[in-house]
């Protein structure tokens, strides 16, 4: 898997292949983005799509802005990351994600992709796998293609 895992396991491996930033993607004619930015008071005024694979809310944005008192409206929940970028395109409904993730939909669908308009530290993309593969000649030359790949960027 690629992805953001937290926790530890002895049964799992994990290696960071990439730090990411969080950005917003919206359709290309969304009436809150003026000039290609979205300002603080515009995000929390619109409508979010949250990707949320275990069917719960919360994130680091939201805890984020908890802290300074301030809440975004969710107000759709999808299990995965590669349906909320259609929504987006048909709605007025905004996703923050990984920037890299939302940048590979431009082109593809009406869609841009914006600044988030506060702070946000980077997070860790992981390749993970299952020990039972660790020592597989296969995988172990899968995963350093991945790395090699990432490594060149």
């Amino acid at each position: 898997m690629i992805g953001v895992h937290a926790g530890a396991s002895t049964t799992i491996y994990r290696r960071v292949l990439f730090a990411e930033q969080t950005a917003v993607l919206a359709r290309r004619d969304h009436p809150r983005i003026k000039r290609g930015k979205l300002s603080l008071d515009d995000y929390l005024a619109c409508s979010h799509v949250m990707i949320a694979p275990r069917g719960r809310q919360g994130s680091r944005i939201d805890s984020l802005l908890a802290e300074q008192g301030k809440a975004r409206r969710i107000t759709l929940m999808v299990p995965d990351f590669l349906l909320g970028p259609y929504v987006v395109a048909e709605t007025a409904l905004v996703l923050s994600a990984g920037h890299r993730l939302l940048r590979s939909f431009v082109g593809q669908l009406p869609v841009q992709v914006v600044a988030l308009p506060f702070e946000l530290p980077a997070f860790d993309v992981h390749l993970v796998w299952h020990a039972r593969v660790h020592g597989d000649p296969a995988f172990v030359w899968f995963r350093n293609q991945l790395v090699a790949v990432h490594d060149q960027r």
